[in-house]
């Protein structure tokens, strides 16, 4: 049995040392050879992290932290860290002379392990939200409504249920792996909340991006758009209004005409990539209540206010609202604030409501950063995990945020198919879509950026906040 070298040290100071830098402690106790080991293993894995993080590709990291698999290894790594310093702890502790068994020792090891057990816990929480917000597996192409129909009598179940003809028969047919030169994302703000009935989706954004150049653009679908089609053409006709809106809720009506994960955004899919002629790949639905959660745990969002406004600051608790009065510049707003600021229809539009909305959103992925990111992760995961759904998988999660990266809100063009892309209206008044226009202008946009720019003179995501229209 080796004689313990003799103490230069208390067996506290030796402790503590490496418990803060593992191998001080065994320098300091006289074991130079396994205190430098540990010191250089220590300052390699420092140095390393500290590049990776400052220096390495932004899009790798940002694919990693949404992978399942890549988050259960850092849990790993993570323990494997926490048997290191322990052991380094204990064993400086023991050769300057303390007893294993103790209280100091103890309480130096429950230093050591807190921030383990609690890094192990957030990413572990993070690992388990994205399994339960992802699909389990690829989804299949949104089916494509069947051009022979039947009057179908709608179900007692469902209330104000559209008086339209439903689709018999479907077809369902493999997706291509997310995007190998392109990839849409169809954005979706649902209203379901207190007071109210089933959900409808406001906020309708396409988001395509190149994934070779970079270039993306934004394409904003009015939510009072009546008298548009569905893949095989037949128009949709409803009891209620008609809206573009209340398209999610008659797909939920029907989940075996439409299918996948959630068959209400298929339907607004099967509508909207009709619609513009473009294939859409995936959804990502967010409950507007549950983003202005999502707002308030990267601590609000800095907007700046174009006019004088009133916004009904809505209460998630009682479903009712407050009106307040925003001013004039640049302020900082918290969610209810800010998504009050973008659904205000006190003096304005539904375009303009598009306008705000399309600022908030940009305005708000501008401000993120990995550090913000980082500081509030856990009401982060939170905020997700109850609000947001999509049919893509973990792989194709990892996949979009490497692709993140090469997105320039300089370079991404945003359009809204306001009162130039309308063309009559239905027999209940409402404007319908002048499909030939809004086709002709998502492929100008999509081949042609620069020249959409001037001909179609549409501003880019960096300049959303600057005026209203």
């Amino acid at each position: 049995m080796k004689k313990p070298t003799k103490n230069r040290t208390s067996p506290a100071g030796a402790g503590l040392a490496s418990a803060l830098f593992p191998g001080l402690g065994q320098l300091a106790s006289g074991r130079r050879l396994a205190g430098a080991v540990l010191v250089t293993v220590t300052v390699i894995l420092v140095l390393s992290s500290v590049a990776f993080t400052l220096w390495g590709d932004t899009g790798d990291l940002l694919a990693w932290a949404v992978n399942p698999d890549v988050l259960l290894w850092v849990i790993v790594a993570n323990f494997v860290v926490l048997a290191i310093r322990a052991w380094s702890t204990t064993d400086a502790w023991t050769r300057a002379g303390g007893a294993a068994l103790s209280v100091g020792l103890a309480l130096l090891l429950l230093f050591v392990a807190v921030p383990h057990v609690a890094v192990g816990y957030v990413v572990w929480q993070g690992r388990s939200t994205i399994e339960d917000v992802v699909a389990a597996e690829p989804a299949t192409a949104t089916p494509a409504v069947a051009t022979t129909t039947t009057s179908t009598a709608a179900p007692l179940a469902s209330p104000l249920v559209p008086a339209m003809a439903v689709p018999e028969d479907t077809v369902a047919a493999s997706k291509p792996p997310l995007g190998t030169d392109r990839v849409t994302i169809l954005l979706l703000g649902g209203d379901a909340g207190p007071g109210r009935i089933g959900r409808r989706t406001d906020t309708m954004i396409v988001a395509t991006l190149d994934t070779i150049s970079g270039e993306a653009a934004l394409f904003g679908l009015p939510r009072n758009m009546g008298g548009f089609e569905f893949s095989n053409g037949q128009v949709y006709t409803s009891s209620e209004q008609g809206l573009l809106n209340e398209v999610y809720r008659y797909g939920t009506w029907y989940p075996e005409r439409f299918g996948g994960v959630d068959p209400g955004a298929s339907a607004v899919i099967d509508v909207a990539s009709h619609m513009l002629q473009l294939p859409i790949d995936h959804f990502v639905l967010v409950d507007l209540i549950g983003f202005a959660a999502l707002i308030d745990a990267f601590g609000g969002v800095e907007i700046d206010v174009t006019r004088r406004m009133s916004a009904p600051v809505f209460n998630r608790d009682t479903g009712g609202h407050t009106n307040v009065v925003l001013e004039p510049g640049l302020q900082h707003m918290d969610g209810d604030l800010a998504l009050a600021f973008a659904r205000s229809r006190t003096g304005s539009s539904d375009y303009d409501r598009m306008g705000r909305q399309r600022c908030l959103l940009t305005t708000f992925a501008d401000q993120l950063n990995p550090f913000s990111i980082l500081f509030n992760f856990e009401s982060i995961l939170d905020a997700i995990g109850q609000n947001v759904t999509t049919d893509m998988t973990a792989d194709e999660l990892s996949s979009l945020m490497k692709l993140a990266p090469k997105i320039s809100m300089d370079d991404t063009l945003v359009l809204g198919f306001e009162d130039d892309y309308r063309k009559g209206y239905t027999s209940k008044g409402l404007a319908k879509p002048d499909t030939e226009k809004i086709r002709e202008a998502v492929e100008l946009v999509i081949t042609d950026p620069e020249r959409a720019r001037i001909e179609l003179g549409i501003q880019a995501a960096s300049e959303a906040c600057e005026e209203e229209e």
